[in-house]
């Protein structure tokens, strides 16, 4: 059986940070031309009970097997989070020693992590836990959440790093994630959860390490400023006192672009509380959301499990997209949440985040099957953070994969290719091989040992975006 391995694995996001507007983070944007499946994190299995079976009528034991399947589960999901960091030298990635930070502050802000089911595979993210590390520091940073959810699917889990000290989870900030997904069974708890997050560093404490936010004003492209504003009221639509943002994203939902505060009041008996805003931003933006989330899990950011919301052109009806000209938007009022008149349930529109997509693919060998190379080889597919060596050790391999799928001869002999999956983070850089080891003494990429890269390049660089991609590699001898 083919074996993942998941100790110490991390990830990135490469940001590059724009002063112009109000801190757009959404700045690196997604590229969908290496997309080659669509999105999700789904197995494309349709799983799930069997109650539609109706001729199962002599399993006997049916009823108590489906009650146990949706009885919702409860467990601790424990772990650490380490921010681990780099600088970008000749344009490429290099990891700055820990030693060197010893006397270094940390110069970003909290991290969130989640724990979400998505049984559908759309990728809409349904949480069961979370957890926030208020002040993070160097080395690892410990987490517990608890867990309520059905067994019947597994949970996700990573963390995302406020890269820009703002308070918000943007779409560009930093990722980390655990790339095997968590078994719910009730009273296990899961507490050997390492998650690494691949932040870039200026040792400068130039660009990057914590930038504006507030209402917007700055300056915007082509030297003009955020001399246009947004405004309106805020209904909140269950008892809620405290804070919230107003949010404007990019016509994707990526961003925000630009932000503002605003406070909750209640009214009434309290079930509902009121609010308002106004907005300052850049003038001819064109297609834009303006959406807006409220605290309601009181950890001082606004993340992804937050109740969020949008523009109504009338109740529970979402007016966006918005066009952002020349001219003021007044009265634009924002609803938190949005009820589907269909459903009953709370629209999302938080900001939009992707910790996760698939890699798949087939490794086969040139020379036809895997009994051309020698007997008892093996071979590893890994998504790396940094460029690949030659002659690297197996153990660098491991520790600089985001995911690494390991195949024993058992699994290759007689085969003409083998199938690879890897979970690996959306938006983000990598560099995808394959290798093989003849002679198993734990070096990798030796003189005339068989390898691959992604599209056969140099590097294999890879760039993922918010849809799984597939990469078939044919191994040979360069």
């Amino acid at each position: 059986m083919t074996t993942h391995v998941t100790n110490l694995l991390s990830l990135s996001l490469l940001l590059s940070i724009n002063a112009a507007c109000t801190d757009t983070g959404d700045d690196k944007g997604e590229d969908p031309s290496v997309s080659e499946d669509s999105g999700g994190l789904g197995d494309g299995s349709g799983s799930g009970g069997d109650t539609d079976d109706t001729d199962d009528t002599d399993d006997t034991d049916d009823t108590d097997d489906t009650g146990d399947t949706d009885e919702p589960a409860t467990l601790a999901v424990s772990g650490t989070v380490e921010v681990e960091v780099y600088t970008l030298v000749g344009g490429e990635r290099e990891a700055v020693d820990p030693a060197d930070l010893v006397d270094v502050d940390f110069p970003y802000g909290a991290i969130f992590v989640g724990g979400y089911q998505d049984p559908s595979g759309s990728g809409n993210e349904d949480y069961k836990g979370t957890d926030t590390i208020a002040a993070p520091d160097w080395g690892e940073n410990e987490f517990e959440m608890e867990v309520e959810a059905s067994s019947a699917d597994p949970l996700h889990v990573y963390a995302a790093l406020d890269y820009n000290r703002n308070t918000i989870i943007e779409s560009s900030d930093p990722v980390g994630i655990w790339p095997t997904e968590v078994e719910i069974q009730h009273g296990q708890d899961v507490n050997d959860i390492k998650i690494v997050i691949l932040a870039r560093y200026y040792p400068d404490g130039g660009s990057g390490s914590g930038s504006g936010g507030g209402d917007g004003s700055g300056s915007c492209e082509h030297g003009g400023h955020t001399d246009l504003t947004i405004s309106g009221p805020i209904a909140v639509g269950k008892q809620y006192t405290g804070w919230g943002m107003a949010l404007l994203l990019n016509a994707d939902g990526t961003g925000p672009v630009h932000w503002t505060d605003f406070t909750v009041e209640a009214v009434g008996d309290g079930s509902e509380g009121e609010s308002a805003y106004s907005m300052e931003v850049c003038p001819e933006l064109g297609t834009m959301q303006l959406t807006g989330a409220i605290d309601d899990n009181n950890n001082d950011l606004i993340d992804p499990a937050d109740t969020s919301g949008a523009y109504v052109s009338a109740p529970d009806v979402n007016g966006n997209p918005i066009n952002i000209a020349s001219a003021d938007l007044t009265d634009y009022e924002i609803q938190i949440p949005i009820i589907n008149p269909t459903t009953g349930e709370e629209e999302d529109n938080s900001i939009e985040l992707v910790p996760y997509v698939r890699i798949t693919g087939d490794v086969s060998y040139s020379t036809g099957t895997f009994d051309d190379l020698d007997p008892g080889t093996k071979v590893y597919v890994a998504a790396l953070k940094y460029r690949s060596d030659t002659s690297v050790a197996l153990s660098s391999v491991t520790a600089n994969a985001y995911d690494m799928a390991v195949f024993e001869w058992s699994e290759l002999s007689g085969q003409s290719s083998v199938a690879y999956e890897l979970l690996v983070p959306g938006n983000t850089e990598m560099y995808l091989w394959s290798y093989a080891d003849p002679d198993l003494d734990g070096t990798l990429n030796e003189v005339g040992e068989p390898v691959a890269s992604a599209n056969n390049s140099s590097d294999g660089q890879v760039t993922t975006g918010s849809d799984n991609l597939v990469f078939d590699m044919q191994m040979g001898v360069p």
